[in-house]
């Protein structure tokens, strides 16, 4: 059973005080032995969370048109499933065989989140596009927004192929530095992070018909292509945002460059 608001914030608290009384100044206060038996019940506490995460729709695909959904926190930055390094797994998005991946924006519209708990890495203020992933003649991507509850506003930018690529060829997805690769077995094996300029210029993509795009808060995603489209030319930071509890610092943007493999996970 998904979780509501109520229980989100119950089980919130419950990780945060667990984590807190684990590596706070009062952890010398509890032998090693308690100290592991709280790691283990904030892991149970996480894998909750994680489990009951509710699903949200978020695209279409545009070669069946399939509605592509995913479990996903739209209640605050707070949510494990925003944190950069997440401890735990969610399900994967329910998706038809074309779905890729998923990358994003967010716009904070000047807001310095209060509720971080955890270092998170939403990407720029307005969408963009991995020209790379656009390259390929198999592939298509739709871009669509949603509103928060913090008022912020998500852009998420959906890659479906008609063929699936290689996992060499993917990216990490939204909120991730990396992403697995795997072996003929199904085994992960490696680690990838790509570098790929973020391309800002989206018209020129639509106008290919390479980028198609839902209005706005669209809970139908009916896909449009052509323009002109509302999210062209939007103001906002075109930097990577790095969101801590100590405020929102930027760094820039991707330029492109060789993608860092890791061996093992």
């Amino acid at each position: 059973m998904f979780w509501n608001a109520s229980q989100r914030n119950s089980l919130l608290r419950e990780i945060k005080q667990l984590n807190e009384k684990r590596k706070g100044p009062e952890k010398a206060n509890y032998p090693i032995e308690k100290r592991q038996k709280m790691y283990q019940k904030e892991m149970q506490i996480l894998e909750e969370y994680a489990e009951n995460a509710p699903f949200h729709a978020f695209s279409r695909c545009p070669f069946c048109e399939h509605i592509t959904e995913m479990p996903m926190d739209t209640l605050g930055l707070d949510g494990v499933w925003w944190w950069e390094f997440c401890p735990v797994d969610f399900a994967p998005p329910e998706a038809c065989e074309h779905f890729q991946v998923f990358l994003g924006a967010l716009d904070l519209h000047g807001r310095v989140p209060q509720e971080i708990t955890n270092g998170v890495n939403p990407g720029p203020g307005v969408p963009f596009v991995i020209s790379r992933l656009l390259e390929f003649d198999t592939v298509k991507a739709v871009l669509s927004s949603f509103k928060l509850e913090t008022s912020d506003t998500a852009y998420i930018v959906t890659y479906f192929s008609q063929e699936p690529l290689d996992d060499v060829d993917l990216h990490q997805e939204w909120r991730r530095e990396f992403y697995s690769l795997f072996d003929d077995d199904g085994e992960a094996v490696a680690s990838e992070t790509k570098l790929d300029k973020w391309d800002f210029d989206i018209d020129p993509w639509i106008e290919n018909g390479k980028l198609l795009w839902t209005n706005p808060g669209d809970q139908t995603f009916t896909l449009h292509s052509g323009l002109p489209c509302p999210y062209s030319n939007l103001e906002g930071v075109r930097e990577s945002q790095i969101l801590t509890q100590d405020g929102v610092f930027l760094k820039s943007a991707p330029e492109g460059g060789e993608s860092a493999m890791f061996e093992g996970t």
